[in-house]
Order: C-alpha cells, then structure tokens, then sequence
C-alpha cells in the first residue's frame, strides 16, 4: 500500500488517502455485521498479529547467541536459556489462541474456508520449526562484516586504467574548447591516440547517412580538418571522424568501432525545458557506453552555431 501511494502528492493527502483506505475493511464489517463484527475482526487482527511475534524473536535469538558474529557481544549461556523459555511462552500462548478462536467458529461453516485456514497454519507452524531448528542442525556461514568485505572485494579488483585511444566528441560551439583542452591534456599524460568526433545531424543524413552530401556537411568536414591541422600545429597529432545520422547512436556506435578507451563529451549545462529542446546527448551516451566518460561542462551558455 504504501509503494502504490508514493506518488508525488501532498503529504496531508497522502495520509488521509492511507488512513481511508485502512478503515474500508472496519467499515464494510460494521455495515453488515454491526458491533459484534466489529469486535470478532478486532479478535482477529489481534490473533493474525500475535503469529508475527515467533517469527521475530526466534531468529533474534540465534542471531544473538551467535559467538563468531557477535563476539564478546554474544548473549551469555543464562540469557539464551532465558530467551528460549520467553520464546516458547510466547509459543504456546499463540498456539492457545489460534485453537480457542477456531473452536469459537459456527459449527456449520464453510469446509473450504476451514481448509484453507488449516492450510495456512500448517505452513506457517513448517516455517517456524525451520526457523527454530534449521540453524541448529548444521554448520553456520561465517558472517562478516560488510563494510570489510566490500573493502576487500574492491581492493582485490583495482588495476591499472589503459587509456590508448581517446574520442572527444564536438559539436561546433564554445564547449569544443575545454573538451579538447581536457582531452590533449589526458592524451598526452597517457600517451594515447586523440580523435576528434563530429556527427552531421542534418535531416538528409538522418535518412541517408553517408551517401547525404550537402553543403552543411561540406562545412562540417572542412571546420573538423581544420580544427585538427590548428592543433597538429602544436606539435600533437590528432586523427578526425565525421559521422553521419542521429549524434547519439552515431557516437556510442564509434566507441566499439574505434575501440576507445575514453570518451570525452562537452556539457553545455541547460535545464529543464531546455533539454527537451536541445536534446539530452551526454545523459543518453554516458548510459549506453561502457567504457569512462569524461564530462567537460562550458563556462558559459554555448554560441550559435557558425
């Protein structure tokens, strides 16, 4: 119930649509069978809540008691004979009620019901005894603590990143710049191969791919070309790949192709209503790729495109 109500709505709403719908049982039982119905399901409720109670304290017990887990905070012999005495009080007094509420039931009830009851309390008695016993009947796992064991497991998986191709994925605006800056900078520090990435998003190469020759594309190869021969200029070499299509499938279909260690992807910050109009490139790629993603946000709002 409490999954189905966590919306997004007001706090006194939500607790007065909980508080409604917990007293719909209440109020049918009162309807049709009045104030003597009322006090059989409160009977009830309360026996249905008893059975809970074995079910909590038995495994608590075995936990407590348990030296290798606990420690010097184990519970003394005394105290885990003391518990198993309040253990199976609380036992037989549930089992008590179980059988004095059944023999309070009308004589001609329903056999299905009857059968469906009994059922019930034959698993739920199953269930207990393994509880009770399983733990006793065999050798225990060796718990340990999770924070040491998660420790260890990390420790025992680092190794060293191998970062020998680099992709830094442009888009012609001002957040190139820092997106390259970063990229030649883990380039030249890991002595890897940099290749300069643009997809030609026009409405032909959607369709086309490739084979979609425009004048936009033209722009966008000769602008990438000449973008890498201002960069060879500084004494770093840097390869190109234009793409053509949808940026995203584009890029995160590059990553296997090319087989790169790294990606690079400029941010340009926008929110809300925005991304919808901008497109969301850097969420979509970072969750379809595998390999590490390093994200570049802009200073400042990017420019129009030139």
């Amino acid at each position: 119930m409490e999954g189905f109500l966590n919306i997004k709505m007001r706090p006194w709403l939500r607790s007065a649509l909980t508080r409604s719908i917990a007293l719909i049982p209440a109020v049918i039982v009162i309807v049709f069978m009045g104030s003597k119905g009322t006090y059989k399901l409160l009977i009830l409720s309360q026996v249905i809540l008893s059975l809970q109670l074995p079910f909590a304290v038995i495994p608590l017990i075995h936990f407590t008691s348990y030296r290798k887990k606990m420690g010097a905070f184990s519970s003394a012999v005394w105290i885990q004979a003391l518990a198993w005495i309040v253990a199976s009080i609380i036992f037989a007094l549930n089992l008590m009620l179980v059988v004095q509420e059944m023999k309070n039931w009308p004589a001609g009830g329903s056999i299905l019901l009857l059968v469906f009851v009994i059922t019930g309390i034959v698993i739920l008695l199953g269930t207990l005894i393994y509880i009770t016993f399983g733990p006793l009947s065999g050798a225990r796992r060796v718990w340990e603590s999770g924070i040491i064991t998660a420790g260890r497991n990390i420790a025992q998986r680092i190794k060293p990143l191998t970062i020998k191709q680099i992709g830094a994925a442009l888009e012609h605006s001002n957040v190139d710049a820092k997106a390259i800056s970063a990229a030649i900078s883990m380039a030249r520090s890991q002595k890897a191969r940099l290749t300069l990435i643009h997809v030609v998003e026009t409405p032909g190469s959607m369709v086309y791919g490739k084979d979609a020759q425009s004048l936009h594309s033209r722009e966008d190869q000769a602008c990438l070309e000449k973008l890498a021969r201002e960069i060879e200029e500084r004494d770093f070499p840097v390869e190109t790949l234009l793409l053509y299509g949808n940026p995203i499938a584009e890029i995160v279909k590059s990553v296997g192709e090319m087989n790169f260690d790294l990606l690079v992807l400029g941010y340009h910050g926008h929110r809300g209503v925005e991304d919808v109009i901008f497109g969301q490139t850097v969420d979509s790629v970072r969750h379809a790729v595998k390999i590490p993603v390093l994200i570049v946000r802009a200073e400042n709002r990017p420019s129009e495109r030139q």
